[in-house]
């Protein structure tokens, strides 16, 4: 028989560790601009429409007009640390939350 905690009601669930919901909620800041800059239709949602999965894309404005030299793509770079940074705290404060 499986060990499940339905057929088993005295066992608690286990949450995972604090690290691995860090570096869950790191991973998922880096979706955003990962699907931003390698697919064409997810464009459009990531940053069209609230800013849903990059939320500090709007520090890429800042880059208009220099987007292929130095300066821009550290902006880009900055701007991803921050988001991979908010998801990070994100995913850490729901840890001590939940």
């Amino acid at each position: 028989m499986p060990n499940d905690s339905a057929q088993f009601p005295g066992t608690a669930v286990q949450f995972p560790k604090f690290k691995h919901a860090v570096f869950t909620g790191a991973v998922l800041g880096a979706v955003g601009p990962l699907l931003y800059y390698s697919s064409r239709p997810a464009r459009d949602y990531i940053l069209g429409n609230g800013l849903f999965l990059w939320p500090t894309g709007v520090i890429i404005i800042v880059t208009y007009g220099h987007e292929h030299d130095f300066f821009g793509y550290a902006v880009t770079a900055v701007s991803i640390a921050l988001n991979i940074m908010l998801y990070a705290a994100a995913m850490a404060h729901l840890w001590f939350v939940v």
